[in-house]
């Protein structure tokens, strides 16, 4: 399964350039550096399944939008939709972070070629394909999240507002700014926290108020 995702996002990443014009070897070394990048051909991504099989469902999100808008084809934008809810069923939070780069990455291929009417169209039926197949699950996730998040808070003594719980939940998995390291030393806060050998002892992650209790 680990290595069929891995292929998979190899293919995806391919049809995508491919669809942007870059054909031939540029097209596969591309394609091939994506699927076998650190994210995702890693024994630590072996462990997050639904992260790994995920990706390949996300990157045909994107090279569907692409060609839903440079060939003003409805149907890639249904198989956009389709795209983010399988994504969606195998890693929610991955597949919010996408839908934003999609949105953004569509409204600049709009602004580009001058096109607005048939790329809002396309994106209702995107939108609608979506919903039907995600979107009762994502609200469940969303309040589960947050929910939970909520009752651990309080656990702990340090309840939240509602406001404050939503930031909590949006950024307390960014980047630390202390931990831009990472980007030229990767690992140098540790791997991740089940490794013996290298428990990450980072701040990405934690709850509010985890130097006291320490949970979650």
């Amino acid at each position: 399964h680990y290595m069929a995702a891995v292929l998979a996002t190899i293919v995806a990443g391919w049809y995508l350039f491919r669809g942007r014009g870059i054909r031939g070897w540029p097209a596969w070394i591309a394609a091939l550096a994506l699927g076998l990048s650190s994210h995702t051909f890693t024994l630590i991504a072996a462990g997050h399944w639904g992260k790994l099989h995920s990706i390949p469902f996300l990157v045909l999100f994107l090279a569907s939008l692409d060609r839903g808008i440079e060939r003003r084809a409805l149907f890639h934008f249904a198989v956009a939709g389709l795209c983010l809810g399988f994504g969606f069923g195998a890693q929610a939070d991955l597949t919010y972070l996408y839908l934003l780069l999609g949105a953004a990455y569509g409204a600049f291929l709009c602004i580009r070629s001058r096109q607005f009417v048939r790329p809002l169209a396309g994106a209702v039926i995107a939108l609608a394909f979506f919903v039907a197949l995600a979107g009762g699950p994502y609200v469940t996730v969303i309040r589960n999240a947050l929910s939970s998040r909520t009752e651990l808070a309080q656990s702990t003594g340090t309840a939240l507002s509602s406001e404050e719980n939503t930031w909590e939940f949006a950024t307390n998995w960014s980047l630390p700014p202390e931990e831009i390291l990472e980007f030229v030393a990767p690992c140098f806060f540790g791997i991740q926290t089940g490794d013996a050998r290298a428990p990450y002892w980072g701040r990405l992650g934690r709850t509010r108020g985890w130097e006291v209790h320490p949970q979650g």
